[in-house]
């Protein structure tokens, strides 16, 4: 059984409840869980996550001064925070909040105010960089790095622009920094590590299962109520994905496809798997 809880060890291992601990997965009793209930008794970095039919888990943050609020996706499979530009050219920008720099005291344009493009499975992305003022789950981080857009379109081959479905703003992305272009810069998690804004250097998030219930997301702890298990099992993460983790085995109608490498994403909602995998399960399930 995948976990409801997942907590991420900035500095290198991931945290999943209700995992098999096997190889080199290291497993802790109940002692852990109370340590870090304890921890969590004076934590006031939690914030709710609306749970958009099971699919999407979205995040209010807050950018500039005074604060315009977006809502964005929580994405521990991506690297960048990014939301509508007032000067967005799409007719979905059109209908969703924008930013606007103009109204904003704790801007700042780059001089080389950097472009670029982010690609997704599911659409593309065209940003602008400023530095801003960003505060979520009672973090504040400084000259953070923001993208707006300026073009939010369909993936490269398809004719559909899913942004015109997204029940949320943009993404706030969790991974650490990847490349922008030919720049790279800190992410909103490398930034809060580099400001030392955490007592601890942990973040959890909590997806839950009701429509009806919030999930959430907590900077610097975990929140022990929504621990089902007795143990904490530390998964190590490793390879060019930081929360890439290694899984022993995975089954298919009683059908064992051995070793694989996986990613931790809270922004996807399917499991992807490779096209030699792929074909080999094909008549094993239902594919329409």
């Amino acid at each position: 059984m995948l976990a409801r809880t997942l907590a991420f060890v900035l500095g290198g291992q991931a945290m999943q409840m209700k995992l098999a601990s096997r190889g080199d997965v290291h497993t802790h009793p109940r002692r852990i869980v109370e340590s870090l209930q304890r921890f969590s008794a004076s934590n006031n970095n939690a914030q709710e996550l609306q749970n958009m039919d099971m699919e999407q888990y979205v995040v209010d943050v807050r950018i500039g001064s005074p604060p315009q609020t977006f809502s964005v996706l929580v994405d521990t499979g991506s690297a960048h925070l990014w939301v509508p530009g007032s000067q967005c050219v799409s007719e979905v920008c059109q209908r969703r909040k924008t930013y606007n720099a103009a109204a904003s005291e704790t801007v700042r344009i780059p001089e080389d105010q950097r472009t670029g493009h982010l690609e997704y499975g599911s659409g593309t992305v065209e940003l602008r960089l400023v530095l801003e003022e960003v505060s979520l789950a009672g973090v504040t981080i400084h000259d953070q790095h923001v993208g707006t857009s300026v073009f939010e379109g369909p993936a490269p081959g398809d004719d559909e622009n899913v942004f015109e479905h997204m029940p949320f703003d943009g993404i706030l992305g969790l991974d650490f920094a990847k490349f922008f272009g030919q720049s790279r810069f800190p992410s909103p998690l490398e930034s809060i590590l580099l400001q030392g804004s955490l007592k601890r250097n942990i973040f959890s998030i909590y997806l839950s299962q009701d429509m009806r219930v919030p999930g959430s997301l907590v900077f610097g702890s975990v929140e022990p109520q929504y621990m089902e298990d007795e143990e904490v099992v530390w998964v190590p993460s490793y390879g060019h994905r930081m929360w890439q983790i290694r899984v022993d085995d995975f089954r298919i109608a009683n059908r064992s496809f051995g070793f694989a490498q996986a990613v931790a994403d809270t922004g996807s909602t399917t499991i992807s798997v490779s096209s030699r995998i792929y074909q080999e399960a094909k008549p094993m399930i239902s594919v329409r």
